[in-house]
């Protein structure tokens, strides 16, 4: 006996029923030619595979945006990527920095094409406490605090001398909490 095919309706390999309208479908940005052999010139340099994945990541993010081989791009394009994270998507400096490196290197260093883009772009540092503050600092913050509870709380840490070093371990944990 024959087996007989169903009769259910088909759909092709990267379309999803939308109810009559075809959903666009975008290309396969990790079969590029240039991801690829974007990949091996990381691997080549010396690259540690989490800044590879990174770097990679960042190039076809340009890829899906623009809807193109990051190759083909110029520096306009890319500029306005950079604009696109910092203004639009808000990312942090730490993360912008990233995607600077990662693009100065294929525009730069892999593709040879040396943008004074990349000289222009400063990803502002973000202002962090010192970890030791002068006495002076300390009165001022320890100042700030207007709520008499919590003034008294945070006189009484300070006073204690619990604070916080990188480890986690605090300044006064008896020895046998170490």
């Amino acid at each position: 006996m024959k087996k007989t095919s169903s009769t259910k309706p088909t759909t092709q390999p990267n379309q999803h029923n939308t109810g009559g309208k075809a959903k666009r479908v975008l290309p396969d940005y990790d079969s590029l030619d240039s991801l690829r052999r974007y990949d091996e010139h990381l691997r080549l340099r010396g690259k540690a595979g989490r800044t590879r994945e990174e770097y990679l990541r960042y190039v076809r993010k340009v890829a899906e945006l623009a809807r193109v081989d990051p190759a083909t791009l110029g520096e306009d394009r890319i500029r306005g990527f950079f604009l696109y994270l910092k203004e639009k998507r808000a990312y942090a400096a730490s993360s912008l920095r990233l995607a600077v490196a990662a693009l100065r290197f294929f525009y730069n260093d892999f593709l040879q094409r040396n943008w004074s883009l990349f000289s222009l772009v400063r990803v502002p540092q973000p202002k962090t406490l010192p970890e030791v503050l002068s006495r002076e600092e300390v009165a001022r913050l320890l100042g700030s605090v207007r709520e008499p509870r919590y003034r008294m709380l945070f006189d009484l840490i300070y006073g204690c001398g619990f604070r916080q070093y990188p480890n986690g371990i605090t300044s006064s944990s008896p020895a046998r909490w170490r």
